[in-house]
């Protein structure tokens, strides 16, 4: 596929050229007019008429090496990302998930799809993933707002074949390009990885009485009942790992109501070292706080006469 050129720069730029080139799409409110950057990445063209396809379904993903494909004009190319990625660089974002699932229309964009990582498998450190087919063409977005990738698949057998570019939040920076392609499969086929695949590892979900769970990046169980006492508080009780309390906070995204993080308060004083223990046991964590690129967990002990404990799980793609 021959790819014209288009602005370089945040996802935002990207969409806001992609809505120009779609006749123009719907936008937020809020969201002030986006600047054109200077162009580097491949587009989306111009559709000629709507969606080929409904994309649906999940996909193990298969991604090549990196190799530079243009380097900074006038510098030596730099390191291209590895696998290995050291959380909180630009690179951290150069991975997309290796199973996803193409859900329904993009909340505030309906002409695109989003993209979700099915339960289970392996997550992603990208707020924002979604996808749109244009003419014989698909094109994937995967940003965390200040890099991630972009890229341009077309039909091969029953699934997608194509180009991924790397991209950042900054003038001039490095374009990296790889070989990407999408495979369908059951969505109730194993992961190729699982969440358990990132170190450290770290629990995302804090169990209910009754069978229920609260689990970071879902949507809060329709059976959860919640009250407003200058937060959200769920009302229940905890069990299994994080037993037991019943006072449990929650902070849900703003786009979309995914949980962010929960917070549970313990006004026994023995609750810090029975709970490092629990998780020194289930995890190996045996420091009061830590993190992987998309989790983040603190157990910190609180000051003060009642000597409480609280325990926060964050999701860190904000």
């Amino acid at each position: 596929m021959d790819d014209p050129v288009v602005g370089r720069g945040p996802i935002a730029w990207g969409l806001a050229l992609i809505a120009a080139a779609l006749g123009g799409c719907e936008s937020r409110d809020a969201d002030p007019p986006i600047p054109r950057p200077p162009e580097m990445l491949p587009a989306i063209p111009a559709a000629t008429g709507p969606p080929s396809e409904t994309l649906g379904g999940c996909h193990d993903v298969t991604v090549g090496e990196w190799a530079v494909e243009k380097p900074v004009p006038g510098e030596e190319p730099e390191p291209v990302p590895s696998a290995e990625q050291v959380p909180g660089t630009s690179y951290s974002s150069a991975e997309v998930p290796p199973r996803i699932e193409f859900g329904g229309p993009v909340e505030w964009d309906s002409s695109f799809t989003e993209i979700v990582v099915p339960k289970g498998a392996l997550p992603s450190v990208h707020n924002d993933m979604r996808g749109l087919v244009v003419d014989d063409s698909l094109f994937l977005i995967f940003s965390t707002g200040f890099s991630g990738i972009q890229a341009r698949l077309g039909r091969f057998g029953e699934g997608w074949t194509g180009t991924a570019r790397w991209f950042v939040d900054e003038v001039p920076f490095q374009v990296n390009v790889r070989a990407i392609s999408l495979t369908p499969v059951p969505c109730d086929l194993p992961p190729p990885a699982s969440v358990d695949a990132l170190r450290p590892a770290i629990p995302r979900s804090v169990e209910l009485e009754g069978g229920r769970a609260i689990t970071l990046w879902e949507p809060l169980p329709e059976s959860v009942d919640t009250m407003r006492a200058g937060r959200l508080l769920v009302v229940g009780r905890t069990t299994g790992l994080f037993g037991a309390t019943d006072s449990i906070g929650v902070r849900l995204r703003r786009h979309g109501g995914l949980v962010e993080s929960i917070t549970l308060w313990y006004p026994d004083a023995d609750a810090h070292a029975a709970v490092l223990e629990r998780l020194r046991d289930r995890y190996g964590l045996s420091a009061s706080s830590a993190s992987n690129p998309v989790t983040g967990l603190s157990v910190p002990r609180r000051g003060g006469a009642s000597d409480e404990t609280s325990i926060e799980l964050r999701d860190r793609r904000r």
